[in-house]
This record gives C-alpha cells, sequence and structure tokens, in this order.
C-alpha cells in the first residue's frame, strides 16, 4: 500500500528541497501533489503557479501528479505520496491528529489518506536549519 506524508511549514522553510531528496532517495513509485496554503490572518503567500512541482517533475521525469486522479496509481505498494502545503504556523496538534479538517477533505476528495504529517520548525524528521520565523 502506498504512504502518503503531509510536509507542511512556512514559505521558504525548505519544503520542495527536503521533498526532491526524499524522492529521488525512494525506490518506487513516487507522486506529489501541492494543496493551497491555509490562511493565517496578517500574513500573505504568493500564489506558487506550479513552479515547485515544475521543478520537481524536472528532477524526477516519472514523478506522478496527484492532482490528476487519472494518472495517480496510489496504491502501489512502493509508492510514496508526498503532499506539499504552505502553513505559516504549527499544528494545534503533532503528527495526523494536527492536520485540519479542510486538509483531509481535499486529499479524501482525490482519493489520498494521509499516514504521516511533519511540520518545519516543530518536527525532528526534518531540517531545522531552513526554517523560517514570522511573526
Amino acid at each position: 500500500m502506498a504512504q502518503t506524508w503531509l510536509i507542511s511549514g512556512p514559505p521558504g522553510c525548505g519544503k520542495t528541497t527536503w521533498m526532491l531528496n526524499t524522492l529521488k532517495n525512494h525506490q518506487g513509485q513516487r507522486g506529489y501533489l501541492r494543496l493551497p496554503g491555509i490562511s493565517t490572518a496578517g500574513l500573505e503567500q504568493a500564489d506558487d503557479g506550479g513552479i515547485d512541482q515544475t521543478y520537481l517533475q524536472d528532477q524526477i521525469t516519472d514523478l506522478i501528479d496527484l492532482s490528476n486522479t487519472d494518472q495517480a496509481p496510489n496504491d502501489q505498494e512502493q509508492q510514496l505520496n508526498l503532499i506539499e502545503l504552505t502553513q505559516f504556523e504549527p499544528p494545534s496538534s503533532s503528527a495526523l491528529e494536527g492536520v485540519d479538517s479542510s486538509v483531509i477533505q481535499q486529499l479524501e476528495a482525490l482519493g489520498l489518506r494521509l499516514d504521516r504529517a511533519l511540520h518545519f520548525g516543530r518536527d525532528d524528521d526534518l531540517p531545522k536549519d531552513d526554517t523560517l520565523e514570522f511573526s
């Protein structure tokens, strides 16, 4: 069964670089999806225009676009799906319990179920030295 991970953090913290390295090191099929960020009062984020996905697809030519349900075989045994989410503030709880319900609904609509959720600046599995702080 595929593994689907949500990787969240503020703009510029290193999400795309971390995802590129993780996907390159994965031996099975690889999928990617960028979700619209969660709004935070007083903080604005730019529309990425698909640049992260374009960059990742350039570097990993067989990368599966998980936004296209016709292309997304998300039940493959060795498939790793990485979901990118811009989120300025860490979730209120760690792990899957902290994922916003709107994010869960978006993923369910695409037939995806999260197995893991990591946030830059909070989780030890992600680098801390690239994390920008917004106040």
